[in-house]
């Protein structure tokens, strides 16, 4: 009879929120807990829908997804639309600051009124 080898390897989480891949602070605590950890530096996050996980090889992947909704509305047909536009306007406002712009002309409003 042959032998037959199993390779055992932890399931690593991670949390994305938009581009951004965030670290899990604690292997141990839930996915609730890491939205509440992660929304003391990103507070957008404490309103946030956790989505997931997906497995992926030996990854569990979770998604915070900012809820957008009409206050008192019921209409959510093209919340999730709205909600991945306005996140990805938001990381492309955090790289576009973030970059740096040497000797450039052209600087984005929120640069052009900082000192220097």
């Amino acid at each position: 009879m042959s032998e037959t080898n199993l390779e055992v390897k932890p399931l690593i989480r991670t949390f994305r929120y938009g581009a951004l891949e965030l670290e899990d602070p604690d292997p141990r605590s839930s996915a609730e807990e890491v939205k509440e950890f992660w929304g003391d530096v990103y507070p957008e996050l404490t309103q946030a829908i956790i989505e997931g996980p997906d497995y992926k090889e030996d990854r569990a992947e979770y998604t915070f997804r900012r809820a957008v909704g009409t206050k008192g509305g019921t209409d959510n047909t093209n919340s999730n639309e709205i909600a991945d536009t306005l996140q990805m306007m938001d990381d492309l406002a955090r790289l576009i600051a973030a970059e740096d712009t040497g000797e450039s002309p052209i600087l984005p409003p929120w640069q052009e009124l900082e000192p220097i």
